[in-house]
C-alpha cells in the first residue's frame, strides 16, 4: 500500500522497487533508466497495472487490447527515435563527430526512422506526416519534441507544486513554534508538555530545512 501525492491535475505514485523485480523480472540496470511504459487497464470494475510488453506476451489479454497498445507504444518509439535524431544534431553542434560522419549516420537514421513511420503511421500527426513526406526531418522532430516540452512543462507545474509544499511546511512548523512559545510564556502551556511539543517541532524543522536546504543546492548549481 503506497500513499499517492497530489501533483497537478493527477496523482503520483511510488512503485516499490520489489515490484519491478520480483513481479515484471526487471533487473537492477534495466530500474536504472529513467523512464518505464506502465499501461492502465480496466478490467470488469479493477485497474490492472502491467508492462507494455507483458500486454503483448500474455495470451489471457484480447488482440482488441493489444492493437491498442501497440499503438500506444509506437508513440513511445517515435519519441526515442526523435530523441536519436535530436542527439544526433547535438553532436555535431558540439564538434564531437565531423561533418562527413554526420552525414552517413543521419542517413542511416533517417532510413530507420522511415521504416518505423511506414509501419506505424497512426502514431504520427498529419504535421508529422507532412515533414516526413517532404524529407523535412529537422522540421519534425522539432515538432515531435514539442509534445516532450508540453510534458515537460506539466512535470515542471508539478515540481513547483511540491516546492510550494516545502515553503508552506516551513512557514506552518515556525509558526506552529511561535505560537509554542507564546503559550508557554502567557501559561497556557505546561513546562512538560512545551518541552515535549519544542522538542517534537524543532525535529520536525530540522528535516525540513534540510529538504529546503538541499533543494536550493540543487536549484543554485549550474
Amino acid at each position: 500500500m503506497r500513499l499517492t501525492q497530489p501533483s497537478g491535475g493527477s496523482h503520483k505514485l511510488t512503485i516499490p522497487i520489489t515490484i519491478f523485480r520480483e513481479t515484471w523480472g526487471k533487473s537492477d540496470e534495466e530500474t536504472k533508466k529513467e523512464r518505464f511504459l506502465l499501461c492502465f487497464i480496466q478490467e470488469n470494475g479493477r485497474i490492472v497495472l502491467e508492462p507494455p510488453e507483458n500486454i503483448m506476451k500474455f495470451t489471457e489479454y484480447p488482440l482488441e487490447l493489444k492493437n491498442k497498445v501497440n499503438d500506444e507504444w509506437a508513440i513511445f518509439r517515435k519519441e526515442l527515435l526523435a530523441k536519436e535524431g535530436n542527439e544526433l544534431f547535438d553532436k555535431l553542434a558540439k564538434g564531437e563527430i565531423p561533418e562527413v560522419n554526420f552525414d552517413k549516420q543521419f542517413d542511416h537514421y533517417k532510413e530507420n526512422f522511415m521504416k518505423m513511420a511506414s509501419a506505424n503511421k497512426s502514431a504520427f500527426s498529419e504535421r508529422e506526416l507532412h515533414f516526413i513526406a517532404s524529407d523535412d526531418f529537422a522540421q519534425l522532430l522539432a515538432t515531435i519534441f514539442l509534445g516532450e516540452e508540453e510534458r515537460k512543462e506539466e512535470d515542471f507545474n508539478a515540481l513547483m507544486e511540491d516546492v510550494k509544499k516545502i515553503k508552506d511546511e516551513l512557514s506552518a512548523i515556525r509558526e506552529i513554534l511561535k505560537m509554542l512559545e507564546e503559550g508557554f510564556g502567557e501559561g497556557r502551556v505546561s513546562t512538560k508538555h512545551y518541552e515535549f511539543l519544542k522538542e517534537r517541532y524543532l525535529g520536525k524543522l530540522s528535516l525540513a530545512e534540510r529538504r529546503f536546504e538541499t533543494m536550493k543546492k540543487v536549484l543554485a548549481d549550474p
